[in-house]
């Protein structure tokens, strides 16, 4: 990262984010019809504080002077049962106990900096691992995967299955930004709504 300062990235980022607290969703799963009624379906409540020590960005460009279209970045977080971390800014993640997993964001700018913070929208599409183990390993047995839009205070994004109890598993996350913690990033809340396919 020889033409981006951290302090750069972490300036851009943080208007990506559109931190703000925005109404959670309810726990009922919603359908095509308005609900589905298969009982199948499940609600999975997780949330996630973002690490920005963790950050590594690649610009489009070695000339680039700030994070362009096409700009990639890898990110981590920790997970906590859903209700854990509280909506606001300031947490310290250091002091937050009680993680149940390890979370990773692979994303792509779809606009420049300067057009983000003017509002363009979605700002990234992204890539995400929930991997779910009490030690934080990247490669556990439990873990789901979804993909779409992130950045914003509320982002709608399909559920692309899991692993172990996950295996095969559809539907779609809810992503909802909580507010920007100790590090510079966010806090977030994911609400699955997801079914096994048998």
């Amino acid at each position: 990262m020889k033409t981006l300062s951290k302090i750069t990235l972490a300036a851009a980022a943080l208007a990506l984010l559109g931190i703000a607290a925005a109404s959670r969703r309810g726990d009922e799963a919603q359908g095509h019809d308005g609900k589905h009624s298969d009982a199948r379906w499940k609600t999975l409540v997780i949330d996630v504080a973002e690490d920005m020590r963790t950050l590594s960005a690649n610009t489009a460009s070695p000339t680039d002077t700030e994070p362009k279209r096409g700009t990639t970045a890898i990110i981590n977080g920790k997970i906590y049962p859903g209700g854990t971390i509280p909506a606001g800014d300031g947490l310290d993640i250091d002091t937050l106990t009680g993680s149940i997993g390890n979370w990773i964001t692979r994303h792509t700018l779809n606009f420049d900096a300067s057009q983000i913070v003017a509002g363009a929208h979605p700002a990234l599409s992204a890539t995400q691992y929930y991997l779910f183990s009490p030690t934080g390993v990247s490669d556990g047995e439990e873990a789901l995967f979804s993909e779409g839009p992130e950045c914003g205070a509320t982002t709608h994004r399909v559920g692309l299955g899991g692993t172990g109890r996950y295996r095969g598993v559809i539907g779609e996350v809810q992503e909802e930004t909580l507010g920007a913690n100790s590090t510079g990033f966010a806090n977030k809340r994911f609400t699955f709504t997801i079914r096994s396919p048998e």
